[in-house]
């Protein structure tokens, strides 16, 4: 009679017994992980064409044609002198400055507008305190700007009524001015007083001393110039655009040359040859301690001059424009 086996005797004749369920799963999965951890060490390590390499190197929040874009701006790149508010009060009547009284020779007629009125001193450059020189601009001497104390602070509007060329020779609200030479030791007079003073026709009041630096100016998205310089990249894509507005119209600017920047649009890019005209001078809506400007609503204002009365040394025939929000 046969009889059964101890359990034991069993399992030793049988070594090779089912793995349990728990355990396949397991193996498999750390055989999952390690493939792909192989994966990605293979193509992190293929060749990439330029284009995957700027995109992987990119950082976040920039759109990825951005490298391509900034190549196209920095190429045309405008020499500028970039200007900034310098929280002290200036110690020279001929320095450069902004608000305050303006340096004026005592025999010299003082700057009117078109009903007679004395104009109101805004801002003055002396170049010889730059160490160097803008291309076309002076080396050396005074310019100065003036301004009407009229509500469109002695601006005009230029369209249909009063064409370009008709403005550039009458009679205007402002003035802009360019002394060869500064006499420190000659007599000077004070800006005679206004009919009005009131602080409401006025887009500035007090006095601040200037830096002047000679730098590079890349396009902003308000300059007419951007897109004709970006034209070769095709439409820029919508978080293109919004990357440019972001990024590229730092304000406050204050400048001499390079780009103009506006809260509207550029006038030139409908009115007269655009070609022709260059910024003379910008001056943004800024403050300290000491000076306030605010054109408008949170504005800005610019003066364009063309290439050959800038080389001339005219400063007659300047065109001067204002926007805000």
């Amino acid at each position: 009679m046969c009889s059964a086996l101890p359990a034991k005797t069993v399992s030793s004749q049988n070594p090779a017994m089912p793995i349990p369920p728990r355990k396949v799963i397991m193996s498999l999965s750390i055989l999952l992980v390690l493939t792909l951890v192989a994966a990605v060490l293979f193509f992190r390590s293929a060749p990439q064409t330029p284009e995957q390499a700027a995109q992987q190197t990119q950082a976040p929040g920039i759109p990825a044609e951005w490298p391509q874009i900034q190549a196209l701006l920095e190429q045309n790149a405008l020499p500028a002198i970039h200007i900034k508010l310098l929280d002290e009060k200036p110690v020279r009547a001929y320095q450069s400055k902004f608000g305050g009284q303006a340096w004026w020779p005592a025999g010299k007629p003082y700057p009117t507008g078109k009903n007679g009125q004395p104009l109101v001193f805004l801002a003055q450059i002396n170049f010889s305190e730059l160490n160097g020189q803008l291309v076309d601009y002076p080396a050396t001497g005074l310019l100065q700007f003036f301004i009407g104390s009229d509500d469109l602070y002695g601006m005009d509007f230029i369209d249909k009524s009063l064409p370009l060329e008709r403005y550039l020779t009458m009679k205007k609200n402002f003035a802009v001015i360019y002394h060869r030479e500064v006499d420190a030791s000659a007599p000077t007079r004070s800006a005679p007083l206004l009919a009005t003073s009131a602080d409401d026709l006025l887009p500035h009041r007090g006095e601040t001393a200037i830096t002047l630096s000679l730098g590079r100016d890349i396009a902003n998205p308000a300059d007419y110039r951007f897109r004709k310089i970006l034209a070769p990249l095709g439409d820029l894509s919508e978080a293109a655009d919004e990357y440019a507005f972001e990024t590229l119209g730092q304000s406050p600017s204050h400048k001499l040359g390079g780009y103009a920047a506006f809260t509207q649009e550029d006038p030139r890019g409908y009115e007269g040859k655009s070609e022709e005209w260059l910024l003379l001078f910008q001056m943004d809506t800024d403050s300290n301690e000491r000076f306030e400007i605010m054109w408008g609503d949170v504005g800005i204002a610019n003066f364009f001059i063309r290439r050959a009365d800038l080389k001339a040394l005219d400063f007659d025939k300047v065109w001067y424009n204002w926007d805000c929000h």
